[in-house]
């Protein structure tokens, strides 16, 4: 039995996550955040349900999506300027009537120890997308064209 535990800790990658995180429902991205994008700062970013890439060479590695929540936890990459190897969390929200905009994100905390750390994080207010970042807007998104 022991054998057992010790080998699907191992092949599990030793995480160590919250219930919510076991629910299948909080892996699943968001299908509308994945692909290529332009914030309104004209910062580029390319997503997948793995990693999160700011351009030129900001990187996230997703750990897990709380889509009820409407966050990611993800780990910042070992080469990334600001923060190496700790944890974010990015809220998000879609944007009604917003011209090409269609979401926009905030990253709440970008410096946790942990990933619990960084999901037990207070939530963006997306009630309020033009101050709600922590006092800043929410980084709006709109698809880039020529990538998709």
């Amino acid at each position: 039995m022991a054998l057992i535990v010790l080998y699907a800790l191992s092949v599990s990658g030793c995480r160590s996550h919250d219930a919510r995180q076991l629910n299948s429902a909080t892996l699943v991205p968001d299908e509308r955040l994945i692909g290529h994008f332009i914030d309104d700062y004209g910062i580029r970013y390319s997503i997948s349900s793995s990693i999160w890439r700011q351009h030129p060479g900001t990187v996230y590695h997703i750990d897990y999506w709380d889509a009820a929540g409407q966050f990611i936890i993800a780990r910042n990459d070992e080469s990334n300027s600001g923060n190496p190897g700790l944890w974010t969390r990015i809220d998000w929200t879609i944007l009604e009537d917003s011209g090409p905009y269609i979401w926009g994100f905030c990253l709440t905390v970008y410096d946790a120890r942990s990933s619990t750390i960084a999901a037990s994080a207070v939530p963006a207010l997306r009630e309020t997308p033009r101050s709600g970042c922590n006092g800043f807007p929410f980084s709006r998104m709109q698809r880039e064209a020529a990538n998709d």
